[in-house]
């Protein structure tokens, strides 16, 4: 079964997804559609941690979006191991192989008024 579109629509058909508004709805289709571009013949099956890692773990993602994809690629596939749609979850230790927001964070080093004065002449 293909993750894109089939097995996606069968988990915003089923209640048990727990999705509750429109934006969720949106945010977990982009989050699992991405997953699909990135990894484009890929069956459901196919999927290996390595995988979820390199896609949810992106170095060009900010530490909260990453942890965005790793909660809703975790959600995803969870669910398609309890719905017996694959047999073993990838995305079990995600949590403890991926932990957004341990990197140091960016140090701005902003311009004077002078500096900026000498700039601009």
């Amino acid at each position: 079964m293909k993750l894109w579109p089939d097995a996606v629509q069968m988990f915003l058909a089923d209640p048990a997804c727990n999705l509750t508004t429109e934006q969720s709805r949106k945010s977990y289709v982009k989050a699992v559609q991405g997953l699909h571009f990135h990894y484009p013949n890929h069956e459901l099956e196919d999927y290996t941690e390595q995988d979820l890692l390199a896609f949810c773990g992106r170095p060009d993602l900010a530490p909260n979006s990453r942890k965005g994809y790793r909660t809703r690629v975790h959600a995803f596939f969870s669910w398609a191991k309890w719905r017996g749609l694959i047999k073993e979850d990838p995305s079990s230790n995600l949590r403890r192989a991926l932990r957004p927001g341990t990197e140091p964070v960016s140090t701005f080093h902003w311009l004077s008024e002078e500096e900026v004065n000498k700039v601009l002449d």
